[in-house]
């Protein structure tokens, strides 16, 4: 300004191209500049008050006054294609656009606008406004969505301060309940109908889970009522029921729930004495069991039966006997399935002994002999550490089986001793050239070819040849032969031909086909006397 004065904020304003507040109390630059000055002059050197332009003035109501720099000029046209969009939507949101408004008008107010520029062609702006609509339209949803959230919550926490609600409420009569309430009102016809109905829903679950909750204490004081007085199997309901007319706990519950605890209480004590009754019956099978397999022990130790023992030869002897008749008719193992186990246990602990027994026989060649007696027995074996682990039971068993071996040893022995005779009998009376003067040591060296008359002794040999000997000077002198010095080959040859001769009256009358064509076939002869 002219003249020398100071500025005017207005003027200061104008330079600097910011708009002063209305409620701005300073009107003049003198009351900023010359603050306690009378004389009208500056107190502050040129310079300063000719900067005063780039300084605009802020008001502030809680604190001093402050000083603020204008912001910097935003160059819109150098913005990049996403600050532009973001710049673009923020000009849309500060002019007031919604959802209800098209491309067209929001395009004629921000055409003439400098944020305008942040996006350079219409199609990019159109895309940014489209997006802005479908954002705002969304945000508008879930406002509206939270909106009617708060006010159904509110309905439903009116509805839980009516204490007198149930269930069984109908809606109709909730309406001139709640009319008055503002929270009623805030919701439509249908929305308060449903909600006012998810909310009974709700209750009645409730009421039924509380009512189940109480049910079963109920039940439970119940059975523990029975319990005490420990009710038996032969009581009745009507009995149950004059017996606790006077009890409280029974007299709280449900006629439905006492039936169903007493029905319940009853089938569990059946249930017990059944399984009691059965513990019971399978304590005496099982007794019985063991007292049969006891019986089996001791009559194997009295030698009752052996391991070759039949079934039907040991049964006779125990038929009387308590301990198998008690068996008899039992589920499980039968008395004779018992007594094969019992003899297959026994013969693998024998088959096992009797292995140990011929090791100590083979190891300690030990002689044995069909008269050798138990006590000579034990007294071969009881030397031998591995005889004492054989058990007693067995003892006398194996002692028989030994004997029993050797016998049928002997006896073969014998049986052959038998033969080789009978067959060197046949060989001298082969031998040719044998007179009543002839010697043994002349067809010694024949003999002792062959090995097979090995086993009979030298000096039988020789008592066998002169007996031969002895025998044809005898028959020579009575002119006959012994029919039992016949070979035997001629014995055999008069079967032949007696057999021979007893056809002869006999004619033939038919032969039948053969049966079948093979090298051996059969025919049927037909003959007749």
């Amino acid at each position: 300004p002219a003249g020398g004065q100071n500025p005017s904020i207005d003027d200061l304003l104008a330079i600097s191209g910011v708009s002063m507040p209305n409620n701005l109390a300073v009107t003049s630059t003198s009351e900023l500049v010359n603050k306690g000055n009378t004389s009208g002059q500056s107190s502050l050197p040129p310079q300063t008050v000719k900067n005063w332009n780039s300084f605009a003035y802020q008001p502030s109501y809680d604190k001093p006054t402050q000083f603020k720099r204008p912001e910097k000029k935003i160059d819109y046209e150098k913005m990049s294609k996403e600050e532009g969009f973001k710049c673009f939507k923020k000009l849309l949101t500060d002019l007031g656009v919604t959802a209800t408004w098209r491309w067209e008008d929001a395009h004629r107010i921000v055409q003439n606008e400098e944020r305008a520029k942040c996006l350079k062609t219409v199609h990019d702006r159109k895309q940014a406004f489209n997006e802005f609509i479908n954002e705002y339209r969304q945000r508008e949803k879930q406002e509206s969505k939270q909106k009617r959230t708060q006010l159904r919550e509110q309905f439903i926490q009116m509805l839980e301060e009516e204490k007198t609600l149930t269930s069984q409420s109908k809606y109709f009569e909730s309406v001139k309940l709640f009319a008055g309430d503002p929270r009623f009102r805030a919701l439509d016809d249908m929305e308060r109908e449903e909600t006012f109905q998810n909310y009974l829903d709700d209750l009645e679950k409730k009421e039924r889970d509380e009512y189940k909750v109480a049910s079963e204490q109920r039940s439970k004081n119940l059975r523990s009522l029975f319990e005490e007085n420990k009710l038996s199997l032969d009581v009745t309901w009507d009995k149950c029921q004059a017996m606790f007319a006077s009890n409280i706990i029974f007299k709280t519950a449900d006629n439905l729930e006492k039936l169903r605890v007493f029905m319940k209480y009853i089938e569990d004590i059946e249930r017990l004495d059944r399984e009691e009754k059965r513990k019971i019956k399978k304590f005496h099978e099982r007794k019985n069991r063991e007292q049969y397999k006891e019986l089996l022990e001791e009559s194997f130790r009295a030698r009752l039966f052996t391991i070759k023992t039949k079934w039907n030869r040991y049964v006779v002897q125990i038929k009387n006997d308590p301990r198998y008749v008690n068996l008899v008719g039992q589920p499980g193992s039968t008395p004779k399935e018992l007594f094969e186990d019992f003899i297959n246990t026994e013969k693998e602990n024998f088959r096992r002994q009797k292995g140990t027994l011929k090791t100590i026989i083979k190891t300690g060649k030990i002689s044995l002999s069909s008269k050798m007696t138990f006590q000579d027995f034990e007294a071969a074996f009881g030397k031998y550490e591995e005889y004492s682990k054989i058990e007693e039971k067995n003892r006398r068993f194996l002692h028989e089986y030994v004997i029993e071996k050797v016998k049928q040893k002997e006896k073969k022995a014998v049986k052959k001793y038998v033969k080789a005779i009978k067959k060197f009998e046949r060989f001298i009376r082969s031998l040719s050239g044998v007179t009543k003067e002839s010697k043994y040591d002349q067809y010694k060296p024949d003999i002792d070819k062959r090995t097979k008359y090995n086993i009979i002794p030298e000096d039988e040999k020789q008592k066998m040849f002169y007996y031969y000997v002895l025998r044809m000077s005898e028959d020579s002198k009575s002119g006959s032969s012994s029919k039992s010095d016949s070979p035997p080959k001629q014995k055999k040859d008069k079967k032949r031909e007696k057999r021979h001769h007893s056809g002869h009256n006999l004619s033939l009358i038919h032969i039948s086909e053969p049966t079948r064509p093979r090298l051996i076939s059969y025919a049927v002869f037909c003959l007749k006397k």
